[in-house]
């Protein structure tokens, strides 16, 4: 009962927030407005990626989707290779250009993928077939123009599923 009351009256509600090298990555919860007698209305979780200024202006946002397992979380992973992207001084680096080209297979949240077509990289991102709307409604969310066009959303049956 305590922790609903210290909730009570916000719109938005930080989790957690942790640097990833250059990158941050917060998990946000956005509370509705409560119904008639309940302190606490309820809440849509979503992920944030703010990527150094060089990357992008805006943070990223990733919609938690429970329904979709491990799918629809965004693992510490894909921000550790972000981070190798945009270093410098990274051996990985060097392969962000328009001239190469990138697949990120059983992508999720699609959080890198996104982020490589921020870089200029053209994209595939793919995953299981149920994970495409997902996919498809995170690009919408986060890239627009030359990063939009330049990123395709392709279902990929790996592992067991069947082709």
């Amino acid at each position: 009962q305590e922790h609903l009351k210290s909730v009570a009256g916000r719109q938005e509600l930080v989790i957690f927030k942790r640097k990833v090298g250059s990158w941050t990555h917060s998990f946000h919860a956005r509370f509705d407005d409560p119904e008639e007698g309940k302190l606490v209305a309820a809440a849509q979780n979503f992920m944030q990626v703010s990527p150094p200024p060089s990357v992008a202006e805006a943070a990223l946002t990733f919609p938690l989707v429970k329904t979709l397992g491990e799918a629809g979380c965004l693992f510490q992973s894909s921000l550790v290779l972000c981070n190798l992207l945009t270093d410098p001084d990274s051996p990985f680096s060097k392969f962000v250009t328009p001239q190469h080209r990138a697949v990120e297979v059983g992508s999720g949240t699609g959080a890198l993928g996104v982020s490589a077509a921020l870089l200029g990289v053209p994209v595939c991102i793919t995953d299981l077939p149920h994970v495409l709307s997902q996919l498809s409604d995170n690009v919408a969310l986060n890239l627009s123009g030359e990063a939009l066009a330049r990123t395709s959303v392709e279902a990929l049956p790996w592992g067991d599923e069947q082709a």
